[in-house]
């Protein structure tokens, strides 16, 4: 049986762990800059979170054809998620559009082939759901470095 103080060093080593993890992934910043990322981060899962979470309600309640919701889902993502409206800012509006389509279009077919495909997986709505908004939050983060 561990000790209260041995909880509370592993504890600190683990929150360094990860504090070592986020900083190795961005070479060259400085601490205020990994903040401001790491806090985009932070608020872009808890919106993506929000939409995909409505989305999967509305699939499995039968709220509407899939790939209505899935790009419902996927605009109301594209509008709202400050990593988009970040790297959005110095573009010109024809540029924001075609940048922001090719975002949508990748938003929207991932998530309806994710409910094609969905056949023999247990229906387990916050494993869904999270899955879910961890692939559309990594999608968008992959699509937007390439930008």
């Amino acid at each position: 049986m561990s000790s209260p103080l041995e909880n509370k060093l592993k504890e600190i080593f683990d929150s360094n762990r990860k504090a070592a993890e986020i900083i190795k992934k961005h070479p060259g910043q400085s601490f205020e800059q990994i903040k401001k990322t790491f806090d985009l981060n932070v608020s872009a899962h808890v919106i993506v979170s929000n939409h995909i979470g409505l989305f999967v309600s509305n699939v499995l309640n039968r709220k509407g054809d899939l790939a209505i919701l899935a790009g419902s889902a996927a605009k109301r993502i594209v509008l709202s998620d400050p990593r988009i409206a970040a790297a959005f800012q110095k573009l010109k509006p024809e540029e924001k559009a075609a940048r922001a389509e090719k975002i949508f279009d990748a938003l929207a077919s991932g998530l309806t082939s994710y409910f094609e495909n969905f056949k023999g997986k247990e229906l387990d709505r916050a494993a869904i759901i999270e899955e879910l908004t961890t692939k559309v939050t990594k999608k968008i983060a992959e699509i937007l470095s390439k930008f």
